[in-house]
């Protein structure tokens, strides 16, 4: 599989993931500096999956921050870290994708999830389809508009 790592994984990650067989390519790779969403978005989709770090407590808060890519045909690898990184980031990092790395490969090989989800001590792995991603964005969307409207 080919994954482009954003640009908040350290880049050593894609070593570890070449080592694996697959191709890893980190954004700034191809660019040097920090690119804007929407090119982010363009290189993301000649790639199988990105992968991205995240310490966002629910699935609905993540879907609602990361909405533009959700909408396009991008697939999602979202290794939950804790809000406290310990002071090896990468050894936390590289571990949590390890840990359950044949089961997270055969659901973007085998299945048609758009988002998989890692929780952050690599024990746990969750795949949502595109059906599934689309009613979180509709259910973050009417409680936006609830709060809207609300006095």
């Amino acid at each position: 599989m080919r994954f482009l790592l954003f640009e908040n994984l350290d880049p050593q990650i894609a070593p570890l993931l070449t080592a694996m067989g697959h191709e890893a390519v980190h954004i700034n790779s191809n660019q040097g500096e920090r690119l804007t969403d929407d090119l982010t978005y363009v290189l993301a989709e000649r790639y199988d999956a990105l992968i991205i770090i995240d310490s966002h407590d629910r699935g609905e808060e993540w879907v609602a921050t990361y909405r533009e890519i959700m909408l396009r045909e991008i697939r999602i690898v979202r290794v939950k870290m804790t809000h406290h990184f310990s002071a090896d980031v990468l050894y936390e990092t590289a571990r949590v994708i390890m840990a359950r790395f044949e089961e997270w490969i055969r659901l973007l090989e085998e299945t048609d999830h758009c988002l998989i989800t890692i929780s952050h001590r690599g024990t746990k792995v969750d795949g949502k389809s595109r059906e599934i991603v689309s009613e979180m964005l509709s259910k973050t969307v009417a409680r936006s508009f609830q709060r809207a409207i609300q006095p």
